[in-house]
């Protein structure tokens, strides 16, 4: 529960840190009203309006262009208008205040004044070649805002477009690319079309067409395609983006009740699973005259623990194959008087004992050398980080810690699979639950991506995204670093929703995500398994109440009260010395613990001096070893 409350708070720092947060100042853009004039020659003449309301103070403004036109914009100029909302084209010379304008890093920098006001400006500049011509018709086709440069909402936009000279209605038409494009108006000067709200990070863009013998000045493509058949292409086009966005709504009304079946499995799976009904109690017994390595895997359900290898020795111990007893601390720790003076060490007897194979990679892991032949002592102390007085050689002891947890890894997965196979614990299940949840949230986000218009490779970086973290989440299990990466991007995929309810609701449906990966256990553990972890739980509420009657004068209790004590507890030491081993496991002499925090300290250069990426490492302080393996930037207008 405590990882999941850290990961959760995480994950809101991170959502937090996205969403919007009062400023001291702000801006936004109320009006916009472009007009471009069709030139004889192909160029555009275009007349900009933009009113600003400024909530603090503000030096600057910018207008910028798709990369495209970058080039092709030119003559730009930017002016103070003395009255709001003027009309482009009905604007006089004396309205007009000049304002110094720069082009710097791919836009246009206008140098202003301004504090808490309401503003309109005026901008001016010729886009070239924007027309292309046939011998049947003509097109025009520009777009004014996209991309990361139109990162603000701007309210009650219009754009006309002037023919050179009056035509018949009846002989041209236009579309406005926009999810809250109104309805187009044409008369014999050309179209107009209208938007309440460009949506930021949107896309607004228009496309006109019309005959081509207005266009005296260029000449003209030969193209099979008639204006008719050209304006029937673009309707498709325009019908198709407005279908799409059709499927904003369905998503909505989806996204709830997905995230409703996801927390009511969670709370299934809290609820039922019989593995987390903590009112169930077992047989003391049972825990004693089982085998201890069996029941630490039941007891932590599969997941990787500091001290499992220890529950593995102490299962080679209790059948015979190894020896435990009290073993000096490593020389090197001798100076150090915070380390232990004793340690554990394990002395191998009996290989001849071991049937199982994970048995017997970890005699190999622990008890062998390179060339292939045994050693036949392990001490705890050889596994064990850089001394206080050894950080040149931190690299070193890094990349041995890093080995030995490799093999650690390796081996409980060898130990969980065998467990899997003898039927004890099923992953599956689990894996199934986290793969369908999976499957359906890329789905919507999919049809939340189409409905959004935003791109096709979105949608295809989404689908193979979530298929590669559902093979990789089989491969590695459940992997709390898989799911961060995993997480990660598919916030950042929410990021470019535009529709801020869909954005916020994705939101939503990744926290629900998570609380159910982390209420699906790595394991659902057997009836039998269950019953053993019914004993464990009977056994350590007899720890925690300090009964010393359960230690006896036997290992094997020990053992098992080291491996299942709370984290904090510990024995009176007049109690455990009463007991042999009991004086090292059972107080505040915990030899695993100064193992944890020299492994803390022990923070060197994995990937240079001794420590290599791949081969294998040894060392010993008392005969110990062990073996290890080898866009576009869009366009838009904002203020600064």
């Amino acid at each position: 529960m405590k990882k999941f409350i850290i990961t959760f708070l995480l994950f809101m720092v991170a959502f937090l840190s996205f969403s919007p947060i009062g400023e001291a100042k702000s801006y936004s853009i109320d009006k916009v009203h472009i007009k471009s004039w069709i030139q004889p020659n192909g160029d555009l003449l275009v007349n900009e309006v933009f009113t600003y309301t400024f909530n603090g103070s503000f030096h600057n403004l910018y207008r910028e262009f798709p990369d495209t036109y970058n080039e092709r914009v030119v003559d730009f100029y930017s002016y103070e208008l003395t009255s709001l909302d003027m009309e482009p084209g009905f604007v006089g010379a004396e309205s007009m205040i000049p304002l110094t304008v720069s082009f710097e890093e791919g836009h246009f920098r206008t140098n202003i004044k301004k504090t808490n006001e309401k503003v309109s400006y005026f901008y001016a500049y010729t886009l070239k070649n924007a027309v292309k011509t046939y011998d049947n018709y003509s097109e025009v086709k520009v777009t004014y805002f996209s991309g990361d440069a139109h990162d603000q909402a701007y309210e009650n936009v219009t754009i006309d477009f002037i023919l050179p000279k009056p035509l018949n209605p009846d002989t041209f038409d236009g579309f406005m690319f926009d999810r809250h494009a109104g309805k187009r108006e044409k008369n014999q000067y050309g179209i107009r079309f209208v938007t309440p709200k460009s949506e930021a990070y949107s896309t607004t863009e228009t496309s006109f067409y019309f005959p081509s013998s207005v266009m005296t000045a260029m000449p003209k493509i030969k193209s099979a395609q008639t204006l008719s058949g050209a304006i029937a292409l673009e309707q498709k086009q325009f019908d198709k983006m407005l279908s799409r966005l059709d499927y904003i709504e369905m998503v909505k009304s989806l996204i709830p009740k997905v995230m409703m079946g996801m927390l009511i499995v969670a709370i299934f799976l809290i609820v039922l699973l019989p593995q987390r009904h903590f009112w169930r109690t077992g047989s003391e017994k049972d825990v004693i005259e089982t085998d201890a390595l069996y029941m630490f895997f039941v007891d932590q359900i599969g997941k990787t623990h500091k001290k499992s290898f220890l529950a593995g020795l102490f299962s080679l111990v209790e059948k015979g194959t190894v020896k435990v007893s009290k073993g000096k601390a490593a020389v090197r720790f001798q100076n150090d008087p915070k380390a232990p003076r004793e340690t554990l060490e394990f002395q191998l007897v009996n290989r001849s004992l071991v049937n199982a194979d994970f048995e017997n990679t970890m005699i190999d892991w622990l008890f062998g050398v390179k060339n292939g032949s045994n050693k036949w002592t392990f001490n705890l102390h050889d596994v064990a980080g850089a001394a206080r007085d050894e950080k040149r050689q931190n690299g070193y002891f890094a990349q041995r810690k890093k080995i030995f947890k490799e093999k650690q890894k390796q081996w409980e997965l060898a130990v969980e699979s065998e467990m899997i196979e003898a039927g004890a614990l099923n992953n599956r299940i689990p894996l199934m639950i986290l793969s369908i949840a999976t499957i359906i949230m890329a789905i919507l986000f999919s049809i939340a991506y189409y409905a959004d218009l935003r791109s096709i490779w979105g949608i295809v970086c989404i689908i193979t995204v979530s298929l590669i973290y559902i093979g990789m989440l089989w491969c590695k299990k459940k992997s709390k670093r898989l799911l961060f990466l995993y997480m990660g991007f598919m916030f950042f995929a929410s990021v470019n929703l535009v529709d801020e309810a869909l954005l916020h609701q994705t939101y939503d449906l990744l926290l629900a995500f998570i609380v159910l990966y982390f209420t699906v256990p790595r394991n659902i553990l057997s009836m039998n398994a269950v019953r053993a972890k019914d004993s464990i739980r009977a056994f350590r509420k007899a720890l925690s109440k300090q009964d010393h009657t359960v230690l006896h004068k036997e290992d094997k209790r020990i053992i098992r009260a080291y491996l299942f004590k709370r984290s904090r507890q510990s024995y009176p030491l007049e109690t455990a010395r009463a007991v042999p081993l009991a004086g090292l496991l059972l107080t505040d002499t915990d030899p695993m613990k100064f193992v944890e925090d020299s492994w803390r300290w022990t923070k060197g250069y994995l990937f240079s001096g001794a420590g290599s990426s791949g081969g294998s490492a040894t060392y010993s302080d008392s005969g110990g070893s062990y073996g290890g393996g080898s866009g576009d930037s869009g366009g838009g207008a904002g203020a600064d």
